[in-house]
């Protein structure tokens, strides 16, 4: 997959960390984003924060746990409000927004498909 969202900073590139530590942070906050390894597979990355179970990452956070699960490239999103997890009818990471769920511009389905 080729320019299909629009994404920054971009957290790995080939294997390798691409944020050096004088980058900044941009402190800690909900987050969300995406990487790929390079056996094709894809990682997807939600994060709490403000107050709804979790204090957020920063992106060296991100960063870092993309890099534990082997991507080789990866890529910040949208965080704060729009960073949510919805799994089998119930939020893994719920809204932060202290008005519940907004709408976004562009989400990630991921359906197994049925299995009936």
């Amino acid at each position: 997959m080729e320019d299909a969202v629009s994404f920054g900073p971009e957290l790995v590139r080939d294997g390798k960390p691409f944020l050096k530590a004088t980058d900044g942070s941009w402190g800690f906050a909900p987050r969300s984003a995406i990487g790929q390894r390079s056996d094709g597979a894809i990682l997807l990355l939600a994060l709490s924060g403000r107050g709804n179970g979790g204090i957020g990452a920063s992106l060296l956070d991100c960063e870092q746990v993309m890099l534990e699960h082997g991507a080789y490239v990866a890529a910040n999103l949208d965080g704060g409000y729009s960073s949510e997890l919805y799994y089998k009818n119930q939020f893994l990471v719920p809204p932060s927004n202290p008005l519940g769920e907004r709408y976004v511009a562009t989400s990630f389905v991921v359906d197994g498909g049925n299995k009936t």
